[in-house]
Protein backbone atom coordinates (compact mmCIF):
# COMPACT_ATOMS: atom_id res chain seq x y z
CA UNK A 1 0.00 0.00 0.00
CA UNK A 2 1.16 3.33 -0.41
CA UNK A 3 1.09 6.41 2.24
CA UNK A 4 -2.10 7.69 1.06
CA UNK A 5 -3.80 4.49 0.83
CA UNK A 6 -2.50 3.47 3.87
CA UNK A 7 -3.65 6.88 5.58
CA UNK A 8 -7.00 6.21 3.82
CA UNK A 9 -7.49 2.81 4.73
CA UNK A 10 -6.47 3.74 8.81
CA UNK A 11 -8.82 6.65 9.10
CA UNK A 12 -12.08 4.74 7.39
CA UNK A 13 -11.52 1.79 9.22
CA UNK A 14 -11.32 3.72 12.46
CA UNK A 15 -14.62 5.33 11.80
CA UNK A 16 -16.66 2.11 11.80
CA UNK A 17 -19.32 1.70 14.34
CA UNK A 18 -18.14 -1.09 15.89
CA UNK A 19 -14.44 0.77 16.00
CA UNK A 20 -15.78 3.24 17.59
CA UNK A 21 -17.93 1.28 20.26
CA UNK A 22 -15.19 -0.62 21.33
CA UNK A 23 -13.21 2.59 21.28
CA UNK A 24 -15.81 4.15 23.57
CA UNK A 25 -15.70 1.75 26.08
CA UNK A 26 -12.11 1.34 26.17
CA UNK A 27 -12.21 5.03 26.85
CA UNK A 28 -14.84 4.71 29.74
CA UNK A 29 -12.25 1.64 31.43
CA UNK A 30 -9.52 4.11 31.36
CA UNK A 31 -11.11 7.15 32.53
CA UNK A 32 -12.44 4.73 35.83
CA UNK A 33 -8.97 3.76 36.45
CA UNK A 34 -7.72 5.45 39.97
CA UNK A 35 -4.73 7.99 38.91
CA UNK A 36 -3.38 9.19 42.04
CA UNK A 37 -1.87 6.07 43.94
CA UNK A 38 1.85 6.20 44.67
CA UNK A 39 2.53 4.49 41.69
CA UNK A 40 1.08 6.29 38.99
CA UNK A 41 2.09 9.36 40.62
CA UNK A 42 6.23 8.13 40.68
CA UNK A 43 5.97 7.11 37.15
CA UNK A 44 4.55 10.76 35.99
CA UNK A 45 7.51 12.41 37.84
CA UNK A 46 10.30 10.27 36.31
CA UNK A 47 7.94 10.62 32.56
CA UNK A 48 7.83 7.13 32.49
CA UNK A 49 3.74 7.87 31.92
CA UNK A 50 5.19 9.25 28.40
CA UNK A 51 5.72 6.61 25.56
CA UNK A 52 9.76 6.13 24.75
CA UNK A 53 11.85 4.56 22.96
CA UNK A 54 15.43 2.43 23.58
CA UNK A 55 17.85 1.47 21.07
CA UNK A 56 18.75 -2.05 21.71
CA UNK A 57 21.91 -4.54 19.59
CA UNK A 58 20.34 -6.72 17.79
CA UNK A 59 23.38 -8.51 17.65
CA UNK A 60 23.59 -9.03 21.73
CA UNK A 61 19.97 -9.62 21.60
CA UNK A 62 19.21 -11.96 18.47
CA UNK A 63 15.61 -13.16 19.25
CA UNK A 64 14.53 -13.12 15.70
CA UNK A 65 17.08 -15.76 15.21
CA UNK A 66 16.37 -17.52 18.34
CA UNK A 67 12.90 -17.70 17.44
CA UNK A 68 13.98 -19.10 14.30
CA UNK A 69 15.87 -21.51 15.57
CA UNK A 70 13.39 -22.77 18.40
CA UNK A 71 10.70 -23.09 15.54
CA UNK A 72 12.77 -24.52 13.02
CA UNK A 73 11.91 -22.00 9.83
CA UNK A 74 14.08 -21.73 7.33
CA UNK A 75 12.34 -18.57 5.74
CA UNK A 76 13.07 -15.24 7.42
CA UNK A 77 10.03 -14.37 10.52
CA UNK A 78 8.19 -12.11 7.90
CA UNK A 79 7.30 -14.83 5.81
CA UNK A 80 5.67 -17.06 8.55
CA UNK A 81 2.35 -16.96 6.74
CA UNK A 82 4.03 -18.99 3.86
CA UNK A 83 4.00 -21.77 6.03
CA UNK A 84 0.50 -21.98 6.28
CA UNK A 85 -1.52 -24.26 3.84
CA UNK A 86 -4.06 -22.62 1.22
CA UNK A 87 -3.00 -19.02 3.36
CA UNK A 88 -5.58 -16.42 2.56
CA UNK A 89 -5.99 -12.85 4.26
CA UNK A 90 -9.78 -13.47 3.98
CA UNK A 91 -12.03 -13.39 7.29
CA UNK A 92 -12.97 -16.59 6.29
CA UNK A 93 -9.85 -18.41 6.57
CA UNK A 94 -9.16 -16.76 9.94
CA UNK A 95 -10.07 -19.68 12.21
CA UNK A 96 -8.18 -22.21 9.83
CA UNK A 97 -5.16 -20.07 9.95
CA UNK A 98 -5.21 -19.79 13.39
CA UNK A 99 -5.29 -23.33 13.85
CA UNK A 100 -2.07 -23.54 11.89
CA UNK A 101 -0.61 -20.84 13.55
CA UNK A 102 -0.91 -23.07 17.17
CA UNK A 103 0.60 -26.36 16.09
CA UNK A 104 3.44 -23.78 14.37
CA UNK A 105 4.14 -22.59 17.40
CA UNK A 106 3.28 -25.05 20.10
CA UNK A 107 7.14 -26.33 20.31
CA UNK A 108 8.02 -23.14 22.11
CA UNK A 109 5.68 -24.24 24.84
CA UNK A 110 8.29 -26.74 25.50
CA UNK A 111 11.06 -25.25 27.82
CA UNK A 112 13.67 -26.96 26.43
CA UNK A 113 12.98 -25.39 22.75
CA UNK A 114 12.64 -21.89 24.70
CA UNK A 115 15.74 -22.07 26.91
CA UNK A 116 17.79 -20.12 24.77
CA UNK A 117 14.79 -17.41 23.81
CA UNK A 118 14.49 -17.45 27.80
CA UNK A 119 17.74 -16.65 28.40
CA UNK A 120 18.30 -13.58 26.01
CA UNK A 121 15.02 -12.04 27.48
CA UNK A 122 16.58 -12.50 30.95
CA UNK A 123 19.56 -10.78 29.77
CA UNK A 124 17.76 -7.89 28.17
CA UNK A 125 15.53 -7.23 31.45
CA UNK A 126 19.00 -7.20 33.45
CA UNK A 127 21.35 -4.94 31.13
CA UNK A 128 18.75 -2.81 29.47
CA UNK A 129 15.32 -2.70 31.11
CA UNK A 130 16.24 -2.36 34.78
CA UNK A 131 19.51 -0.17 34.23
CA UNK A 132 17.13 1.94 32.10
CA UNK A 133 14.31 2.29 34.88
CA UNK A 134 16.92 2.90 37.60
CA UNK A 135 17.82 5.57 35.83
CA UNK A 136 15.11 7.04 35.55
CA UNK A 137 14.10 6.79 39.49
CA UNK A 138 15.10 4.87 42.81
CA UNK A 139 14.51 1.05 41.39
CA UNK A 140 16.81 -2.00 43.10
CA UNK A 141 14.07 -5.13 41.70
CA UNK A 142 12.07 -5.01 38.45
CA UNK A 143 9.08 -7.15 38.37
CA UNK A 144 8.62 -8.43 35.09
CA UNK A 145 6.56 -10.93 32.92
CA UNK A 146 8.69 -14.35 33.44
CA UNK A 147 8.08 -14.96 29.25
CA UNK A 148 7.34 -12.24 26.93
CA UNK A 149 4.26 -12.31 25.09
CA UNK A 150 4.93 -13.54 21.07
CA UNK A 151 2.88 -11.80 18.57
CA UNK A 152 2.37 -13.31 15.02
CA UNK A 153 0.23 -10.89 13.27
CA UNK A 154 -0.01 -11.93 9.41
CA UNK A 155 -1.84 -10.47 6.67
CA UNK A 156 -5.43 -10.32 7.75
CA UNK A 157 -8.90 -8.47 6.67
CA UNK A 158 -9.37 -8.88 10.52
CA UNK A 159 -8.03 -6.62 13.40
CA UNK A 160 -7.04 -9.13 16.30
CA UNK A 161 -6.74 -6.59 19.14
CA UNK A 162 -9.81 -4.23 20.11
CA UNK A 163 -9.05 -0.44 21.39
CA UNK A 164 -8.48 -1.67 24.83
CA UNK A 165 -6.02 -0.04 28.30
CA UNK A 166 -4.48 -3.02 30.12
CA UNK A 167 -6.17 -1.73 33.16
CA UNK A 168 -9.47 -3.27 32.16
CA UNK A 169 -8.04 -6.69 33.10
CA UNK A 170 -6.62 -6.29 36.26
CA UNK A 171 -2.97 -4.76 35.45
CA UNK A 172 -1.62 -3.23 38.64
CA UNK A 173 -0.56 0.37 39.09
CA UNK A 174 2.76 1.12 38.25
CA UNK A 175 3.43 -1.03 35.58
CA UNK A 176 4.81 -0.18 32.06
CA UNK A 177 4.74 -2.32 28.80
CA UNK A 178 7.42 -2.64 26.42
CA UNK A 179 7.09 -4.15 22.71
CA UNK A 180 9.98 -4.71 20.55
CA UNK A 181 8.96 -5.82 16.75
CA UNK A 182 11.84 -8.23 15.27
CA UNK A 183 10.16 -7.81 11.74
CA UNK A 184 11.23 -4.93 9.29
CA UNK A 185 10.18 -3.01 7.71
CA UNK A 186 7.16 -2.50 10.15
CA UNK A 187 4.15 -1.55 8.25
CA UNK A 188 1.73 1.04 9.57
CA UNK A 189 -1.08 -1.28 9.48
CA UNK A 190 0.73 -4.08 10.64
CA UNK A 191 1.97 -2.18 14.11
CA UNK A 192 0.69 -1.52 17.23
CA UNK A 193 -1.33 1.79 17.80
CA UNK A 194 -1.34 3.36 20.87
CA UNK A 195 -1.95 7.17 22.53
CA UNK A 196 1.28 8.67 23.93
CA UNK A 197 0.05 9.69 27.44
CA UNK A 198 -3.24 8.71 28.95
CA UNK A 199 -6.40 10.54 27.20
CA UNK A 200 -3.82 12.57 25.01
CA UNK A 201 -5.80 10.49 22.12
CA UNK A 202 -3.44 10.95 19.51
CA UNK A 203 -3.17 7.36 18.18
CA UNK A 204 -0.58 6.53 16.19
CA UNK A 205 1.36 3.77 14.65
CA UNK A 206 4.50 2.55 16.48
CA UNK A 207 6.85 2.72 13.64
CA UNK A 208 10.52 2.40 14.59
CA UNK A 209 13.30 4.88 12.42
CA UNK A 210 13.37 4.25 9.27
CA UNK A 211 17.28 3.08 8.88
CA UNK A 212 16.25 0.87 12.06
CA UNK A 213 17.75 -2.65 12.06
CA UNK A 214 15.23 -5.13 12.52
CA UNK A 215 14.95 -5.53 16.63
CA UNK A 216 16.55 -2.45 17.32
CA UNK A 217 13.69 -0.95 18.33
CA UNK A 218 12.25 -1.26 22.12
CA UNK A 219 8.95 0.94 22.43
CA UNK A 220 7.88 1.99 26.24
CA UNK A 221 4.32 2.97 26.89
CA UNK A 222 2.08 2.89 30.01
CA UNK A 223 -0.30 0.33 28.78
CA UNK A 224 -2.45 0.73 32.18
CA UNK A 225 -3.80 3.51 31.14
CA UNK A 226 -2.56 3.84 27.49
CA UNK A 227 -5.27 3.03 24.79
CA UNK A 228 -3.62 0.33 22.26
CA UNK A 229 -4.84 -1.87 19.78
CA UNK A 230 -4.08 -2.83 16.14
CA UNK A 231 -5.90 -2.64 13.10
CA UNK A 232 -6.06 -5.56 9.75
CA UNK A 233 -2.88 -6.40 8.63
CA UNK A 234 -3.20 -4.93 4.78
CA UNK A 235 1.02 -5.71 4.13
CA UNK A 236 2.24 -8.90 2.63
CA UNK A 237 4.28 -9.20 5.34
CA UNK A 238 3.82 -11.32 9.01
CA UNK A 239 4.60 -8.70 11.48
CA UNK A 240 6.71 -10.42 14.92
CA UNK A 241 7.55 -8.43 18.10
CA UNK A 242 7.25 -9.49 21.55
CA UNK A 243 6.02 -7.57 24.22
CA UNK A 244 6.14 -7.48 28.28
CA UNK A 245 5.28 -5.69 32.05
CA UNK A 246 7.57 -4.82 34.14
CA UNK A 247 7.02 -3.33 37.31
CA UNK A 248 9.31 -1.16 39.26
CA UNK A 249 9.65 -2.77 42.75
CA UNK A 250 8.61 -0.43 45.36
CA UNK A 251 5.52 -0.82 43.22
CA UNK A 252 4.81 -4.45 43.08
CA UNK A 253 1.60 -5.55 44.84
CA UNK A 254 1.97 -9.12 45.89
CA UNK A 255 -2.28 -9.57 46.48
CA UNK A 256 -2.25 -8.34 42.46
CA UNK A 257 -3.82 -11.04 40.52
CA UNK A 258 -1.41 -11.63 38.41
CA UNK A 259 0.82 -11.73 40.81
CA UNK A 260 -0.66 -14.70 43.10
CA UNK A 261 -0.44 -16.61 39.97
CA UNK A 262 3.03 -15.61 39.52
CA UNK A 263 2.98 -14.45 36.74
CA UNK A 264 6.38 -12.37 37.18
CA UNK A 265 9.92 -13.51 37.42
CA UNK A 266 12.08 -10.90 39.45
CA UNK A 267 15.26 -9.60 39.03
CA UNK A 268 17.80 -6.93 41.08
CA UNK A 269 20.34 -4.66 41.16
CA UNK A 270 23.95 -5.61 41.41
CA UNK A 271 26.66 -3.29 42.88
CA UNK A 272 28.09 -3.12 39.68
CA UNK A 273 24.72 -1.01 38.27
CA UNK A 274 23.45 -4.08 36.18
CA UNK A 275 20.55 -6.64 37.36
CA UNK A 276 20.70 -10.31 38.13
CA UNK A 277 17.71 -12.95 38.09
CA UNK A 278 16.76 -13.98 41.35
CA UNK A 279 13.45 -15.34 40.97
CA UNK A 280 11.35 -17.62 38.22
CA UNK A 281 8.03 -17.24 37.68
CA UNK A 282 5.69 -19.67 36.25
CA UNK A 283 5.23 -19.72 32.58
CA UNK A 284 1.47 -20.36 31.73
CA UNK A 285 -1.71 -19.12 29.23
CA UNK A 286 -1.94 -16.17 30.83
CA UNK A 287 1.67 -15.15 28.72
CA UNK A 288 -0.38 -15.86 25.27
CA UNK A 289 0.10 -18.53 22.70
CA UNK A 290 1.99 -21.25 22.41
CA UNK A 291 1.54 -21.36 26.37
CA UNK A 292 -1.31 -23.37 27.54
CA UNK A 293 -0.90 -24.48 31.33
CA UNK A 294 -2.80 -23.10 33.93
CA UNK A 295 -1.01 -20.51 36.51
CA UNK A 296 -0.62 -21.35 39.87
Amino acid sequence: MKVGAVSGFLGAFCATSKFQTQLADAKKSRDALATDSEAECALQMAELDKEGALVIDPDAFPFADLLRDALELENNLECIHQCFDNFSPNALSHPGIMHQKKQLLSPLAQPRRYAALLSCYDGLICKVVGPHLACCMPCTTVHYSAFPTLRVQHPSDLATIRPHVDGMYGLQAGSLNFWLPLTSPVHASATLHIESTPGAEDYHPLLPPATAAAGSTLFRFLGRRCLHYTVPNQSARTRVSLDFRVIPGDFFDPENRLSRCRYYSTAARTDSGGFRKVEMGKVSKLHGLPHTGPPD
